[in-house]
């Protein structure tokens, strides 16, 4: 099926065709004047520094259903969230090690009891999944792996999520907070 041809582009010395635009195209016309003026005025902000991607649609939830302390919690596990797995680690970096409840706390100035507690009511909030993995490797540090997983449909680092960290928290009602706010 052909499609209409509404213009054609046509090179202004040769006469040739460049190319067309069909019925439905739009186009926007930028001048080199317009593009020269929009680097001058980029900025650099913060260039350099990490950030996550926390979703508009879900602060008021955030503040609904948090309590003060788990609001703190919540804000100190964003420094910690690795790129595209989610994962809670002692840095940002995903080469970091995963970090555990009682390291995230010492870390953060949170007693741990305090943070047991926050840490259970996350899970039960869909905000946070645990996992644990064992290993057959006999020169490895430790018998079972144990990591956190933040919710990416609450917040994440970078632009691409891990598809089966997305997975596990497809069911956790976090989803529908952003999709429902359209």
């Amino acid at each position: 099926m052909e499609k209409d041809v509404g213009a054609y582009l046509v090179d202004a010395e040769t006469g040739e065709i460049t190319g067309e635009l069909n019925e439905g195209d739009r186009l926007k016309i930028i001048r080199s004047e317009s593009i020269e003026h929009l680097r001058r005025e980029e900025l650099k902000f913060n260039k350099g520094k990490s950030f996550v991607k926390l979703y508009d649609e879900v602060i008021p939830y955030l503040v609904d259903y948090l309590n003060g302390t788990e609001l703190k919690f919540i804000l100190s596990m964003a420094q910690h969230v690795s790129y595209k797995d989610c994962v809670l680690r002692r840095t940002n970096n995903n080469l970091s090690d995963p970090i555990s409840a009682a390291e995230f706390c010492e870390i953060n100035g949170f007693s741990y009891n305090t943070g047991k507690k926050v840490f259970n009511s996350f899970k039960k909030k869909g905000i946070l999944a645990y996992v644990e993995t064992g290993t057959i490797l006999k020169d490895y540090k430790g018998n079972i792996d144990k990591i956190y997983l933040v919710n990416p449909y609450i917040y994440f680092r970078g632009h691409e999520i891990n598809e089966t960290v997305k997975t596990v928290f497809d069911k956790s009602g976090w989803k529908e907070k952003i999709i429902d706010s359209k």
